[in-house]
């Protein structure tokens, strides 16, 4: 299947020639579970940098650092430095027994 990218608008970074070159995009389905729906829409689908990895998007979706993720991409778990694909599925759970009260 061909990747679909798109420009991502207004981020640059500059590479090693210290030229700017434009981002591009993957698009990516995020599922909230349990508490963390407090925290935004049950289901998004956000846009990120083509380099992003999980971690770029729990601090994107402003997720508390001291939670302990359980991560799904696809169906499979995932750490957080997990490189994003376009269309990917992640699926975000906090703890469900034994995590931390009063998320």
């Amino acid at each position: 299947m061909a990747s679909k990218k798109r420009k991502f608008r207004g981020i640059c970074r500059q590479d090693s020639n210290r030229k700017l070159r434009q981002q591009t995009v993957v698009k990516v389905k995020v599922k909230l579970f349990a508490t963390l729906r407090k925290f935004g829409p049950e289901e998004q689908e956000i846009e990120m940098p083509e380099d992003a990895t999980m971690r770029d998007v729990i601090k994107l979706l402003n997720l508390p650092e001291r939670i302990t993720l359980l991560k799904i991409v696809n169906g499979e778990h995932r750490n957080s430095d997990y490189r994003l694909k376009e269309d990917d599925e992640v699926a975000l759970f906090p703890p469900i027994a034994g995590g931390l009260r009063n998320l």
